[in-house]
C-alpha cells in the first residue's frame, strides 16, 4: 500500500511539475532580451516598389532593419508625429497581461497598453502565447504579431504598410531572461575576489 501511496504522490508532482513548466514556457509575460543574432536571421528581405526601388523610409543597423518615423513613400508617410512601434525600440522589454490587457514596458522607460478587443480603432487579440493587433490612420496600417515559437522565443513581427506604398516586416526575436539566483551571484563574487 505504501508503494502505491508513493507512486501517486510522484506521478502527481510530476505532473504539477510538468504543467508548471510547460505554462512558463507558453506565456508571453515575463522580461526578454533582444537576440540580435536570430532577429538578422528572421529579417525578411526588404521589399521593392514595383519601378524597382527599394522601399524609402527605414535604416539598417547591423542586419537589423528599423522604420523611420512615418517611413515609406507618401509624403504624409513621412509626418513627425508618426511614431515607430514600440516592440521595434526596445532592447529588453517585460510584458505583463491582465484579464483584458498587456502592458509592454522597455528598459529605456517608454511604455505601451495593447488593450483587448476594438478600441480607438485598434482591433486587439489577446491570447496566452500570441498577441496580435491592427490599426490604420490616414497614413499607414500598422499591423502587430507577438508571439512564442517553438523554442519559446518571442517574435515580434510589425507590419507597416504606407497608403499607396509597399508593405515592409520588422522583426524582433527576444529570449527570456534569465533570472540569476543570489547564491550564483555570491559564488561569482567570491570567484571574482580570490583571483
Amino acid at each position: 500500500m505504501t508503494k502505491n501511496v508513493a507512486l501517486s504522490v510522484f506521478v502527481c508532482l510530476a505532473i504539477l511539475f510538468a504543467g508548471t513548466a510547460s505554462s512558463d514556457t507558453t506565456d508571453l509575460t515575463g522580461t526578454w532580451v533582444l537576440d540580435e543574432e536570430l532577429t538578422k536571421e528572421l529579417q525578411p528581405p526588404i521589399k521593392k516598389h514595383r519601378r524597382g526601388q527599394g522601399v524609402r523610409g527605414f535604416v539598417g543597423s547591423g542586419g537589423i532593419l528599423t522604420p523611420l518615423p512615418g517611413g515609406g513613400g507618401s509624403p504624409r508617410a513621412g509626418a513627425p508625429g508618426l511614431k515607430t512601434p514600440l516592440v521595434l525600440e526596445c532592447g529588453e522589454l517585460t510584458l505583463d497581461k491582465s484579464v483584458d490587457k498587456v502592458t509592454i514596458s522597455c528598459v529605456n522607460g517608454l511604455k505601451r497598453d495593447f488593450n483587448a478587443g476594438k478600441l480607438h480603432g485598434r482591433f486587439t487579440k489577446l491570447r496566452k502565447s500570441r498577441l496580435t493587433e491592427a490599426y490604420q490612420s490616414t497614413s499607414r496600417t500598422v499591423r502587430h504579431l507577438i508571439k512564442l515559437d517553438k523554442k519559446g522565443n518571442l517574435i515580434a513581427t510589425v507590419t507597416i504598410q504606407p497608403k499607396g506604398g509597399v508593405a515592409q516586416k520588422y522583426v524582433r526575436a527576444f529570449n527570456r531572461k534569465q533570472e540569476v539566483s543570489e547564491d550564483t551571484s555570491q559564488l561569482e563574487e567570491s570567484a571574482s575576489s580570490s583571483s
